[in-house]
């Protein structure tokens, strides 16, 4: 499959991350393009990347309808 990928790797992050990893993948899929993120973060504290995560996994959800729109 035709595509390709890079990945941010954060240096100075907003309190409380401590890490930051996030991979964009975009691919040719059935007559038409699949854009992926993959995240990894760590705050250093599970509880704390626990409660990150619905906030995290919302911002990601947000994008969805402004890529179909823009890339229809």
């Amino acid at each position: 499959k035709d595509g390709f990928f890079f990945v941010d790797i954060g240096e100075k992050l907003p309190f409380p991350l401590r890490k930051w990893q996030h991979r964009h993948e975009i691919k040719s899929e059935s007559g038409g393009t699949i854009i992926s993120d993959d995240i990894r973060y760590s705050t250093g504290l599970w509880l704390i990347d626990l409660f990150a995560y619905p906030l995290l996994w919302a911002q990601f959800l947000y994008r969805k309808p402004i890529y179909r729109k823009l890339f229809r």
